[in-house]
Parts: structure tokens; C-alpha cells; sequence
């Protein structure tokens, strides 16, 4: 889990992103970047596809490593 994480909250940083403005983009509350960002929840495949895009990463490479 904490791999995965780590990917996401990097690759958040690296487009300089806030959680909250994460979230405006794929209309999620900062709360919820939160909790999968700490491994308190997961995405959906639906979310985490979403996610990939707006931060123009490989969904594999993002949620399952390198």
C-alpha cells in the first residue's frame, strides 16, 4: 500500500496540485484525495482512471508500481 500511495502523492506534487485542486478536477472533495492518498480508502477503477489522466500518468505504473 504505501508504494501506491507514495506514486499518487508524487505524481500529485509533481503537478504542483493541491489536493483540494486534484479534486475540483475530477469533482471529488480534498477529504477523499486524502483518504487515498494516506491508504484509508482505495478508488474506484473509475476514480483511479480519472485520476491517471488529469495527471497524465500510466494507471498501472500509479496504483500498482513500477
Amino acid at each position: 500500500m504505501g508504494k501506491k500511495r507514495h506514486n499518487l502523492i508524487n505524481a500529485r506534487k509533481r503537478k504542483k496540485l493541491t489536493q483540494e485542486a486534484l479534486g475540483a478536477q475530477i469533482n471529488k472533495k480534498k477529504t477523499v484525495i486524502s483518504n487515498w492518498e494516506t491508504g484509508y480508502a482505495t478508488p474506484t477503477l473509475g476514480d483511479a482512471l480519472q485520476l491517471a489522466q488529469v495527471l497524465e500518468e500510466d494507471v498501472f505504473i500509479l496504483f500498482l508500481g513500477n
